[in-house]
């Protein structure tokens, strides 16, 4: 059956739709007769090579189930998310491929009409364009019209990013079509905007938006193709100088300062690596609270894909740089706060669905973590038991004891609501699960559990 995606409405020349567990992109030939010629032009192929676009191949479905269209498969994502759950750097590069994908579109007389952050895509261990049918051909002398929204969805939040806090990017999940130009310019602080460009693009073209914000007075100039070409260049230099300082956060250094000694360590790692090996292959595995990402890398090797979540964006963005480096590609680092997960938002609720729904997973990887949610978040144990439950079949989760240097420094901060011992931990999970392991990390006050649910849950 059938069943259109509830965030493809938007363009009128296509949409996506499911079909038999597949996705498929149907084209409205009558509509779009941009991509017949962007078939013969070789761009997609150019651009499958670079690795720059999700690749895609016509297709005929053996039923008919639509008149006049054209079908198209692109490769599978297993993972999805959205700019409100990356770091700077991940923003970034998407920034960059969506400017380099539009430079050289314009080369063979095409262009960009969308520059929508959504349009890209964590996959393989790097950033790719998903939506082919954003190129269209270029008209002499027409403005760029996703200018503006270039602006919005890249150039504003990585500047806020940069000057203001490198959580910002929150911002998106409650402006979904891109970050107001006003908001920006009222959050810059003044040294901001004694770059030039950055006085252009945010300071003057917001003035210049109010000054004729109706359409009676909105006015279109012309552009050459060579001013365009050398506005987009300038706009990819401007966007590449945009850098964060590095910062020491807790979570960001936490795997290397905290109170493991590093035999224990080594120990852990062991068991983790045996537990894991005693399952069936895993496709989609969950690690919240990654820190990092020590122990998704870990895995990376024995499971398919990783999503390695954290609620510390500089953890995240070390995370990512250490995946990049070592070339790791299934693993997909994202700013997750588990207390507060991304909801579905956009119209209905449904247009970005939320990250629960998007991250079902074989295992789910929870370590030291527990200890938080109850001492501090106040989240009862069985709280936590039935969410976990309800995403994946197998749990790996870290029990830390009431004696542990850690969970001590948290009582001495905050009295929980909420009882909080091996006792109850295990009256509270042992209810929803079935037990397959539970080891003791020698030298600690911690013990591992591998968990599997029960079949009725």
């Amino acid at each position: 059956m059938m069943k259109k995606n509830p965030a493809s409405f938007r363009d009128a020349t296509n949409f996506i739709f499911h079909y038999n567990e597949e996705i498929f992109r149907a084209i409205h030939k009558e509509k779009n007769s941009d991509y017949d010629a962007l078939v013969q032009s070789k761009l997609f192929d150019r651009f499958h090579e670079k690795k720059w676009l999700l690749p895609h191949k016509e297709v005929q479905l053996t039923d008919r189930i639509f008149d006049g269209y054209t079908i198209i498969q692109p490769t599978f994502l297993p993972i999805v998310s959205y700019p409100y759950e990356w770091c700077f750097s991940q923003l970034k590069e998407s920034a960059l491929l969506t400017l380099d994908i539009c430079t050289e579109a314009l080369r063979e007389g095409f262009i960009l009409k969308d520059a929508s952050a959504y349009n890209v895509q964590l996959f393989s261990g790097q950033c790719i364009f998903i939506d082919s049918m954003s190129l269209s051909r270029y008209e002499e002398g027409k403005p760029w019209e996703a200018y503006r929204q270039y602006i919005m969805h890249f150039l504003a939040p990585l500047l806020l990013m940069k000057h203001v806090s490198i959580e910002l990017n929150s911002l998106f999940r409650i402006y979904n079509e891109g970050i107001p130009l006003q908001l920006t310019k009222k959050l810059l602080p003044t040294h901001a905007f004694f770059h030039p460009f950055v006085f252009l693009t945010i300071y003057l073209h917001e003035k210049f938006e109010r000054k004729y914000s109706t359409a009676s007075t909105k006015k279109s100039g012309v552009l050459p193709k060579k001013n365009l070409h050398s506005m987009l260049l300038a706009l990819r230099e401007m966007t590449a100088a945009i850098r964060i300082k590095p910062k020491i956060s807790t979570w960001s250094e936490y795997t290397e300062n905290n109170n493991y000694e590093e035999k224990a360590i080594q120990r852990k790692e062991e068991i983790i690596l045996n537990m894991v090996s005693s399952l069936p292959k895993l496709k989609k595995v969950l690690d919240m609270g990654a820190n990092t990402g020590r122990f998704s890398r870990l895995l990376q090797l024995h499971v398919d894909h990783i999503i390695s979540a954290d609620f510390d964006p500089y953890a995240v963005e070390k995370n990512y740089q250490l995946n990049r480096s070592a070339g790791h590609k299934n693993i997909y680092p994202l700013w997750i706060d588990i207390r507060n997960p991304s909801s579905g938002v956009g119209w209905e609720g449904k247009e970005r669905s939320s990250f629960l729904e998007r991250t079902q997973s074989d295992l789910i990887l929870f370590l030291a973590l527990i200890h938080h949610l109850v001492i501090t978040e106040n989240i009862p144990l069985e709280k936590i038991a039935q969410m976990l439950a309800s995403q994946s079949t197998y749990l790996l989760i870290e029990f830390v004891g009431t004696e542990d240097s850690q969970v001590k420094l948290l009582y001495q901060t905050k009295k929980p609501n909420h009882s909080y011992n091996m006792e109850k931990f295990e009256q509270a999970f042992y209810s929803l699960y079935e037990v397959k392991n539970k080891t003791l990390i020698e030298g600690t006050e911690r013990t591992l559990y591998l968990l599997q649910r029960k079949p009725c849950i």
